[in-house]
């Protein structure tokens, strides 16, 4: 029996795709995205203390001195967008780089057999992700970071950053069972 060989696309997915909506039936368990979750943990783990530092640090005197809130909120926004992007980046290239040393062809074609033993779907038509591929496990995984990530910093400024860590992680994990 012939293994399918996976492709970049479906390394991707199984990284960044989490899981189709979870509907329970005929005792079916659930099975928790943890690849996913870490993912998205990580980036928010990183991003966690650096604002609420800077403004319980420098930050105040720079607001001072520019006698605008304003920037320095945007500034913090601005390093949180490029933090986020660049931790992406560099997850896809290495995943790009595994990829050539491993000698999975770089496409953008998912396998079928790989496609419905992890996501249970019949045909690739059924999942409407053959030609949205790039906005589903390349942009949109993106740009849920950047949200997760901008409402962690705005809850920083309000509350200790572990506990705004834990609310944006409990949005996380009820997202998983939704």
């Amino acid at each position: 029996l012939l293994k399918p060989e996976p492709s970049f696309a479906d390394i991707l997915l199984f990284i960044f795709g989490g899981i189709k909506k979870f509907i329970p039936y005929n005792n079916q368990s659930f099975i928790f995205p943890s690849v996913w979750m870490l993912v998205q943990m990580i980036i928010l783990y990183f991003t966690l203390n650096y604002p609420y530092k800077d403004l319980t640090n420098y930050g105040q005197q720079v607001i001072i001195r520019i006698g605008n809130k304003k920037i320095w909120w945007l500034s913090k926004c601005c390093w949180n967008i490029a933090y986020t992007i660049l931790y992406f980046m560099t997850a896809y290239g290495a995943i790009l780089l595994y990829c050539l040393l491993t000698g999975i062809p770089i496409e953008l074609n998912l396998n079928e057999k790989i496609l419905k033993s992890l996501h249970g779907v019949e045909y690739l038509n059924d999942f409407g992700i053959e030609s949205k591929m790039v906005l589903y496990i390349i942009i949109l995984p993106i740009i849920v970071s950047l949200v997760m990530n901008l409402l962690q910093m705005m809850l920083t400024i309000y509350i200790k950053p572990l506990f705004s860590f834990f609310c944006v992680t409990s949005i996380y994990l009820i997202s998983t069972r939704i």
